[in-house]
């Protein structure tokens, strides 16, 4: 065999070079999150079944495998642990995934608009820029549709007390703000957490607008962009459909928002 690979080395190179290197995917463009997109769909849309302890175990040890065996580039490695974090409940667990990220990608500091940050944490700076890929792609594809207005987005369910309670109590706060130049309210909910009929009713009682109630998939998606768990959960984008708030108090709404509108002329 040695002797057939030393007498063919130049021709079996060739032949690599031109079937098997340009089909092989390199790590930096493997999407390690989408066996948990789908597997987080399942959970919620087939067994109604929350995350326990025991499916965050099971996401931390993934993560350290492939950490250890599979991730070769720190930016990925902090962009997954983003993702995959926000869907993970429990705080040791959440300690532990960052343990794991930083014992083999060392904490660095990166420049984001300005500011010095960890790529762990939140950027906090008037813009906080979202991580590239699908899950920003499927937000942006409702987002642009408010460009050139400062937008309020509720995510939300039928099915989540809180979220249904403050909508009930900004309906005269929308009311009064209708058709306003400068911002939108936009509410968006999942399907298994809002069921047709109910939502159809109540969204109508509540003159809710600009509303979107996309599949489970997607509303995880969202959830993993922006790191939430619990709903209600309110973010903020200013006129260039820029984030400017990732958990925006909406109990202080009217106190807060001459300050956002001076900020976001």
């Amino acid at each position: 065999m040695e002797a057939f690979t030393h007498k063919y080395s130049s021709e079996i190179s060739a032949y690599v070079a031109k079937y098997i290197t340009p089909y092989m995917r390199k790590s930096e463009s493997i999407d390690f999150m989408e066996p948990w997109h789908k597997k987080d769909s399942v959970m919620a849309n087939h067994f109604n079944l929350r995350n326990d302890l025991i499916y965050d175990i099971t996401k931390t040890r993934s993560l350290k495998y492939d950490v250890e065996n599979r991730i070769t580039d720190a930016d990925q490695a902090y962009k997954y642990w983003n993702e995959l974090s926000a869907t993970i409940e429990n705080d040791f667990l959440k300690k532990e995934g960052e343990r794991i990220v930083l014992s083999k990608f060392p904490k660095k500091e990166i420049k984001a608009n300005g500011e010095n940050s960890s790529p762990i944490m939140a950027v906090k700076s008037v813009t906080i820029p979202l991580p590239e890929g699908k899950p920003k792609k499927l937000f942006y594809e409702i987002a642009d549709k408010y460009k050139g207005k400062i937008v309020f987005i509720d995510f939300w369910a039928t099915t989540c007390g809180p979220c249904v309670g403050t909508i009930k109590s900004m309906k005269d706060t929308r009311k009064k703000y209708k058709n306003n130049p400068d911002f939108e309210f936009v509410f968006i909910t999942d399907e298994a957490q809002s069921p047709l009929e109910y939502y159809n009713k109540f969204t109508k009682e509540q003159e809710m607008t600009n509303l979107h109630r996309v599949d489970t998939d997607i509303y995880n998606r969202f959830r993993q962009l922006f790191q939430f768990n619990g709903i209600p959960r309110y973010v903020v984008l200013n006129k260039k459909g820029e984030l400017i708030d990732g958990n925006f108090p909406m109990h202080n709404f009217t106190s807060k928002l001459p300050d956002i509108l001076e900020k976001n002329k």
